[in-house]
Parts: C-alpha cells; structure tokens; sequence
C-alpha cells in the first residue's frame, strides 16, 4: 500500500528504525523477529488484523499496534490516519552511517538474520539501479513485489531519486496489473519470473493493452530462456532490465536491455556491476578466478549493509 512506503521513509525522516516484516510467516516467525528486533509499535492493516492476537501470545515486547485503514481495536495508538492528523514531527538528524531499515534475510540455512541497513546503503543501492536504468526515467512504476524485500525498497528509493512515480499495487494479479497499466498509467513493471509466467499465461492477458510498457525489469530468482522469449515478444518496444543482488547488498547488479537482444545478447548473464559495486568471484582463498570458473561472488560498496543485527 501507499502507506507501507509513506511509513519507510517516515521512520528514517524521524530517526526510527523500520523492520518490514514477512507476511507469509507464521505467528511465531513474526514474534521471533519482533523480539529479535525490538520492536516496540507494529502497523498492521486489516488483512493481517486476526494474526496480531496469535503474535501478542507469543511476544511481550510490543507496545503498540497501529492499524491501518480500519478501526483501532484496544490500542491507545489507534489508527495511522489518527496519527497522521496529530503535530507533524520535526526531522531527526541522520548521519550516513544511521540504520533505518532491519531487512530480515530468507533464511534459507537458519533462523532468518536481519540485515541492518542506513541512510547510506539504502540511497546508494537505490542510485545504483538508477545509473545502471534498472527503471526508464520518468515513468510510473508498478510496484507488486513485496515491499519486505530489499529489491522492491530499492527500486522504489530508485523511482524517487530519478523523479519518477510509483504504483503500489496490493498484490500481484493479473486483472490488477491491466487496471494498474490502463487506468494508471503505469509503464514500467518490476517482476519476479514467476509472475512473469503468471501474467502471459492469464487466458485474458492481450499484448494491446500493454503496449504502452516502456520498461519491464525482473529478478531474484532465474529467468528460463523459453519465458524470456515469450517476454520479449511481448512487449517488444520495452526496455527488459534483470536486476541482481541480495539482502544483504542491495541492487548491485543489472544486465541491460542491451544484453537482451540482437547477436551479442547475453540473457543467461547476472549483468555487469553498477558503478558503486566492486564485485569478484574468488576461490576458497579469497583469490581471483579466471573467467569461466565456479566460485563464490562477493560484493564491496557503500550499498552493503552495516551487519547482521545480533548476530556475527
């Protein structure tokens, strides 16, 4: 929602910490990263209203819960439309090194880690993508992806640094994105592959509704080369974009439309590192592996975060 990311740059504007939470966790997954984080007022909005009950069970550390969009139910905070009606608060000041995001990993091998983001990271991860055109200049961005992941955060801080505008979708769903695109004016996507699939799969999708699309950027899990040439044909006067990176780095990486056609296409590439990355593949050692070699990719630039909160 609109509100999800008025309340991002709210909390870095008045010197809070913002920890957007997953909301395909379960009640003891969210109250794990509660406790984990400290985290003392929680927004919710009505579609995640009945979870707060099983969170309150399992976590003592909350303070307040705001609701968004519908009453409040037992809480002296209320409702953000409350709150924003009250005394505006004054800028708190911020260093480059201040963290205002706890983004919380996959956790694909443990307990998920929350990856301590600041004021520097988070703009440069943003500005990457933008020297990089992860997103064409002046356009309206459909955001669907969720905006507890760092891709999605980063191409909206994007959006913002170059002037353009940004669509926040409640979900992705392929009447929603046609209504975003015709009604709206949203003419750059962000995808995941998978949604990609979704929406050229949807017996009602027709390329002439989407002719306007000037961009169409997709990442966070490996595009098969028989979609991407469904994508292409698609909508073929858009600039394709893949954006590359993680957690913990934010957008780092970017294989531009460039690379998506013609003779010299490379569509089975990650892309080439933006100007505020350094990136190698090394060896066990730490050592420089020549091209055509497995090995593990590691990042240097302002855009990595500060640490891992409470953990090494």
């Amino acid at each position: 929602s609109r509100a999800y990311v008025e309340l991002l740059f709210a909390a870095a504007w008045g010197g809070r910490v913002a920890v957007p939470l997953n909301v395909r966790w379960s009640a003891s997954e969210l109250a794990y990263a509660i406790d984990d984080a400290g985290i003392e007022v929680l927004f919710v909005d009505e579609a995640m209203q009945s979870t707060v009950e099983r969170i309150r069970e399992k976590t003592h550390r909350l303070r307040h819960v705001v609701a968004i969009g519908h009453p409040a139910v037992g809480d002296p905070a209320g409702s953000l439309e409350a709150l924003a009606a009250s005394r505006p608060a004054a800028a708190s000041p911020a260093a480059a090194d201040t963290p205002v995001a706890v983004i919380y990993t996959g956790g694909t091998t443990g307990a998920s880690r929350g990856a301590v983001h600041t004021q520097a990271s988070l703009f440069a991860s943003g500005l990457n993508c933008v020297c990089m055109g992860g997103i064409p200049r002046e356009s309206r961005c459909l955001l669907v992806l969720p905006l507890f992941h760092s891709g999605a955060i980063g191409l909206a801080i994007a959006q913002l640094l170059q002037r353009g505008t940004i669509v926040v979708g409640p979900m992705f769903r392929p009447d929603i994105l046609r209504q975003a695109v015709t009604e709206l004016g949203a003419d750059a996507l962000a995808f995941v592959p998978t949604m990609l699939g979704m929406l050229l799969d949807d017996p009602g999708f027709d390329p002439a509704d989407y002719r306007g699309v000037r961009g169409v950027t997709y990442g966070a899990s490996p595009m098969p080369a028989a979609l991407l040439q469904r994508v292409l044909a698609a909508f073929p006067a858009a600039a394709i974009s893949q954006i590359y990176g993680m957690t913990e780095v934010g957008i780092a990486i970017v294989l531009s439309d460039r690379w998506h056609r013609g003779p010299g296409a490379r569509p089975d590439a990650a892309g080439q590192p933006g100007p505020l990355y350094r990136v190698r593949i090394v060896d066990a050692q730490g050592r420089d592996l020549p091209r055509g070699q497995l090995g593990e990719v590691t990042f240097q630039g302002p855009g990595l975060m500060q640490g891992y909160l409470n953990k090494p």
